[in-house]
């Protein structure tokens, strides 16, 4: 690899719930660069956020063609042959015509990701309690954090809210041109419900382009108004299956809410050009949705469907890279003859997966936590894919 560069190493900053910053959600965070009132551009004396000594070792880095540690997620991924977050913003950014010079220092920042808290009201299974209050209060319930083990869940990551809120105004007030957040659940959120109210009220939207990501489920027809006042609206809706098994994975949610909000969605976006509004799907692929991605793919014909691999799960009980064998195999049989786009990346992946040892013991754990939490959530495994299924009650059998 020769060229190691990233666009959003010199026009973005990802800030997260508890003050640390990076380039990207991607990539490893930076050391804590508080207070969150000092992480404000348009001073470019200033020692933190884009202009701090960590980016600029980073992009010097770069410019030498030298693996970047914090981005190595996506390094791996290109190693493998597989596409990376680094190369689909390399694309986006030509899509968009945005020209990086990438020997000059930059001296201004294209997009702002700021997380507000993690206050959601779904305790989705592939998440973990630094991002969700809902799971966190689920899992101190029934004494099972060791999964997040190497989450670093002693932060109080729902604190300063109000400064978070105040920087969010001042980038905007500088110039910002797009702001994105996630959560939590960004609707549930008092902040971010401010924050849109404050740039309709000042007239910033006209400008501002915001990207959301959301669980859909608290979509009213007053909030997406506001939304669609803005300059562009980017919503990316989280869901990881249909029927039984989303209801399972996405505890406490009901399949029949989220399709009535999926279909109001479609409505509004339906009503403006494609140059004013991008609506997109993420998928977390994980075992309990592996079977059901051409379920997924059908539901969500004609729009902008991704899964990730890479985020949680990956590394953990729940990522499919710990199924036997023949099973992934039997995965790449099924969907054989898919035209879809994302279920042959997917594919790619699993092909890559093959090639690598599987870990038996995170499978037991992932058959373990299934039960576990079954039992608290009274739930059963027996809702999804009969693939699944049989490979949960084979280990259930074995104790």
């Amino acid at each position: 690899m020769t060229d190691t560069k990233c666009p959003l190493l010199w026009d973005h900053l990802h800030i997260s719930l508890n003050g640390n910053h990076s380039p990207c959600c991607h990539s490893q965070w930076f050391k804590d660069q508080g207070p969150w009132k000092q992480v404000v551009w348009g001073k470019f004396d200033s020692e933190l956020g884009i202009h701090s000594k960590d980016h600029k070792l980073a992009r010097q880095q770069m410019r030498e063609g030298k693996r970047v540690p914090m981005c190595e997620i996506c390094y791996r991924r290109e190693d493998k042959g597989l596409s990376s977050p680094r190369l689909k913003h390399i694309i986006d950014h030509k899509i968009e015509n945005r020209q990086i010079d990438y020997n000059s220092e930059p001296t201004s920042v294209y997009s702002f990701d700021l997380k507000f808290d993690r206050t959601c009201n779904l305790g989705c299974r592939m998440c973990n309690p630094y991002s969700s209050s809902f799971l966190n209060k689920d899992l101190d319930k029934i004494k099972q954090s060791d999964r997040f083990a190497e989450e670093e869940t002693e932060w109080d990551t729902d604190y300063q809210q109000d400064d978070k809120l105040e920087l969010a105004k001042n980038t905007v007030a500088n110039g910002l041109k797009v702001f994105k957040t996630t959560g939590g659940e960004p609707f549930l959120q008092r902040h971010f419900i401010e924050f849109v109210d404050w740039c309709i009220e000042n007239n910033y939207n006209s400008d501002l382009s915001l990207r959301i990501t959301t669980n859909l489920t608290l979509l009213n027809q007053t909030l997406l108004d506001k939304l669609f006042l803005f300059k562009h609206i980017a919503i990316n809706v989280s869901c990881d299956a249909i029927g039984d098994t989303y209801e399972y994975i996405r505890y406490p949610a009901k399949w029949q809410d989220f399709d009535s909000k999926w279909q109001l969605l479609k409505q509004k976006v339906a009503q403006y050009p494609k140059e004013k509004v991008d609506l997109s799907i993420s998928t977390i692929l994980q075992i309990y949705n592996l079977f059901d991605l051409d379920n997924l793919n059908n539901y969500f014909e004609g729009y902008d469907w991704q899964v990730d691999e890479d985020l949680k799960p990956d590394g953990t009980e729940l990522s499919v890279a710990n199924l036997p064998k023949d099973t992934l195999q039997q995965w790449l049989d099924t969907i054989a003859d898919s035209n879809s786009w994302t279920i042959k990346y997917v594919a790619d992946y699993i092909s890559a997966v093959l090639k690598e040892d599987m870990d038996e013991y995170l499978l037991k754990e992932f058959v373990r936590k299934t039960n576990i939490m079954d039992n608290h959530r009274k739930q059963s495994y027996t809702c999804l894919n009969n693939t699944i299924v049989d490979l949960i009650n084979t280990y259930n059998n074995k104790e």
